[in-house]
């Protein structure tokens, strides 16, 4: 069952799940910015309603940790691979309707 809770917690683990691969990351060229499209690639959702929990949930945090590591936007540019790098896994994500 899908319901907008369920979601939220999705999101809330992939944002934690970025965070701590991005501490853990080797080399700064594997980390990633935490954005609406990361969090979507790695957990699915809609991508309007990400974005709208990220603002509210985690801006500030995001913010700091963005900082810590220089990361900006354009950073994930043309790079498809979230999934592989933070939890092993090249299966596709599937989209979900809420």
């Amino acid at each position: 069952m899908r319901t907008a809770e369920a979601s939220l917690e999705r999101w809330r683990r992939a944002v934690v799940d970025i965070m701590a691969y991005n501490d853990q990351a080797p080399i700064p060229e594997l980390r990633w910015f935490v954005n609406p499209a990361a969090v979507k690639a790695l957990v699915g959702g809609r991508g309007s309603e990400i974005g709208k929990y990220l603002k509210e949930e985690w801006q500030d945090q995001l913010d700091a940790h963005h900082a810590k590591y220089d990361l900006r936007p354009g950073h994930n540019h043309a790079r498809k691979n979230i999934r592989e790098r933070v939890y092993g896994d090249t299966s596709p994500v599937e989209d979900e309707e809420e």
